[in-house]
């Protein structure tokens, strides 16, 4: 899994590359942890994030989660339809506000 992180006037965005899985969520929260203690509005970039796991989805739980809590707002783009497929069997992706590119996710944010 690779991570790029960048900002702009509407939110950090942090962009996933490959899979989050029990091998790399670890990396992944971490990063977000670090994210999390500056950043109110994120954006996670999930275009080229070819699968995501129960440990995946439990960080970006914890970010969602974390982010409510000081009325931050969490949007994801770019999933595809395999990958959302897991977040729909998971029963979460009714949480998450999910777009289908960066410009329309930052179109949404207050």
């Amino acid at each position: 899994m690779k991570i790029e992180e960048t900002r702009n006037e509407h939110a950090y965005i942090v962009k996933i590359t490959g899979k989050v899985d029990t091998a790399s969520y670890r990396y992944f929260e971490n990063t977000m942890l670090d994210v999390l203690e500056t950043e109110k509005n994120v954006l996670l970039d999930c275009t080229d994030m070819t699968y995501i796991s129960s440990a995946g989805i439990r960080v970006f739980l914890m970010v969602l989660k974390t982010l409510q809590s000081k009325n931050g707002q969490l949007k994801l783009c770019g999933i595809r339809n395999d990958t959302k497929e897991i977040f729909e069997i998971s029963g979460v992706s009714k949480l998450f506000e999910i777009y289908t590119t960066q410009l329309e996710a930052y179109t949404n944010f207050d």
